[in-house]
């Protein structure tokens, strides 16, 4: 298996909260983080594999479990309730470890996804003859502005990564609940390690991915605040407008000079 990386050489990702006005752009008040593609892509192959091994551990200990039932079934000695405890305990191991085992394969798939995602991320700033830092302040940059291309592209990349976070919620779920033999549990206890690596660098690529999100809700929010105050204005315009008849139409009631405007 492929050593855990977790240092390396990044590149600095700014993330801005906020929109510059006049110009449509990100705000000089920024903060930033290091992201490193490279290095996400081997975590994730790493994870990858450690999950494959453990899947292969877990559907072995599955098989051991449904011999062991077909061993008690067979068994002399044990009265009826007895071998129907017994019976019940095991295919109640079997039924989780099974779930358990789904919830690895599709974790499986998941992280294959999210590595192939970036692997096409990576090809795509090797094309551009741009560092990675430039390209993804450019990409930030048209995603922002609305560019169709730009916007797919975080949108499959919130998709594939939002993935993975969930099949590991499931799998770390299902996990709570097991009991295995202590070399299972072992493994699980090292991907579990290989995972958490991943998951802190999504949370990473998301927040990324996120920042046009955020200058889309500040951009928004900016237009409400327009069309409120255009709402307000109209409203109060109306209100005089009304008030002016009133007066008006009392005059004309009151056989008195009517309101001069």
């Amino acid at each position: 298996m492929n050593k855990l990386v977790k240092h390396g050489v990044g590149i600095i990702l700014s993330i801005y909260a906020g929109l510059a006005i006049a110009g449509g752009g990100p705000s000089a008040a920024g903060s930033s983080l290091v992201f490193d593609p490279t290095n996400y892509i081997k975590n994730t192959l790493t994870a990858q594999t450690a999950v494959q091994e453990e899947q292969q551990l877990v559907q072995q200990y599955i098989t051991q479990l449904q011999q062991l039932a077909l061993q008690k079934a067979n068994s002399i000695g044990l009265s009826q309730q007895q071998l129907n405890v017994s019976q019940t305990a095991l295919q109640n191991q079997i039924v989780q470890y099974s779930d358990y085992n789904n919830s690895l394969k599709n974790l499986y798939g998941s992280l294959g996804g999210a590595n192939q995602y970036m692997n096409n991320v990576q090809s795509m700033v090797s094309a551009s003859n741009l560092s990675e830092q430039d390209w993804y302040d450019r990409e930030q940059s048209l995603a922002s502005q609305g560019n169709a291309q730009a916007t797919v592209l975080f949108n499959q990349g919130q998709s594939v990564i939002g993935q993975v976070n969930d099949d590991m919620a499931v799998r770390a779920q299902l996990q709570s609940s097991l009991q295995g033999s202590p070399g299972l549990n072992k493994t699980m206890s090292t991907t579990t390690q290989y995972l958490d690596l991943v998951s802190e660098q999504n949370a990473q690529a998301l927040q990324i991915m996120a920042a046009r999100e955020q200058n889309d809700a500040v951009k928004q929010s900016i237009q409400d605040s327009r069309e409120k105050a255009e709402s307000s204005a109209y409203n109060q315009q109306i209100q005089k407008m009304n008030q002016e008849n009133q007066q008006y139409n009392n005059a004309i009631q009151s056989n008195t000079k009517p309101y001069t405007f």
